[in-house]
């Protein structure tokens, strides 16, 4: 999905003129670069390159890749009994500590949080579950209108919290719902839009670009002012068009993912049989 995406940034780099395609650039500093190119797929934006284009929401990308490399050398750490085993994965973990910034340090304890709640079922009635979510749309209304949006060293108390609250919430919904029609429709909703959430997410600031480019002509590169109901509609369009694009653009890739996966699965089996002689 990132490959697709990248192409398309890569599109818009060049109808912008931002890009200039006779010069091909290695600089680890230019996002347009290959080095850029080549480290955002190896989720290493922000650790050694920029987000790729400076599509900005990449950066949790580089938390995930960290996290999904630390964890099981932790648990891997904790379950061997060879001690060059666990010499040598104390030298990965160290290197891979030295890499990463203290922020994206700190809040694996956050995703390590989500990990062990992954396993927990709190069973209570409807009005603590929703209590929970009060408690979650509440702190979430705080953190925005007083706290701190980055994710940082400072924030990560205020967002350490949060995620105590969510979590809880989350762990209070693991049960079985009746099967009416109202249960039915929510479940066929949020599956719908579940299937393309990942590329709603690394789509969302190209495709956004790319209609303030086109519109710009007609509304300028003035701010959308939420005081006139006339920007109000064109912040709906925009809102309308980023979901529509991205339906659209997962239906040749992401929703394509299992049979890709099936088609690899099959190719790797076939390929690893033995040939009789």
């Amino acid at each position: 999905m990132l490959i697709p995406t990248f192409g398309v940034m890569l599109l818009f780099g060049l109808a912008t003129s931002v890009l200039d395609p006779s010069k091909l650039s290695f600089a680890p500093d230019n996002a347009y670069s290959v080095t850029a190119l080549i480290g955002n797929l190896l989720g290493l934006q922000n650790v050694l390159v920029p987000e790729f284009g400076g599509n900005f929401p990449l950066w949790s990308l580089s938390n995930e890749t960290g996290y999904y490399v630390l964890f099981p050398l932790l648990v891997m750490l904790f379950r061997t009994r060879s001690i060059l085993h666990r010499f040598l994965i104390l030298v990965a973990v160290a290197a891979i500590v030295h890499l990463l910034n203290s922020a994206i340090l700190l809040y694996f304890s956050i995703w390590l949080l989500g990990a062990a709640f992954s396993r927990v079922r709190i069973e209570c009635g409807s009005f603590l579950r929703w209590a929970y979510f009060l408690g979650v749309i509440g702190a979430a209304v705080v953190i925005r209108l007083k706290g701190k949006s980055d994710i940082s060293v400072d924030s990560f108390v205020q967002y350490l919290l949060f995620s105590m609250v969510f979590v809880l919430f989350l762990s209070s919904m693991q049960v079985t719902w009746a099967r009416t029609r109202a249960n039915e429709w929510v479940n066929r909703v949020g599956r719908f839009f579940s299937e393309f959430s990942f590329t709603l997410y690394v789509l969302h600031i190209p495709l956004m670009a790319a209609m303030l480019h086109l519109a710009s002509p007609v509304f300028g590169n003035a701010k959308l002012d939420p005081n006139r109901p006339l920007h109000l509609l064109v912040y709906l369009l925009l809102y309308v068009g980023l979901v529509v694009g991205a339906f659209l653009f997962h239906l040749p890739f992401e929703a394509r993912t299992y049979q890709v996966r099936e088609w690899m699965k099959t190719t790797l089996r076939f390929r690893s049989r033995p040939v009789r002689v």
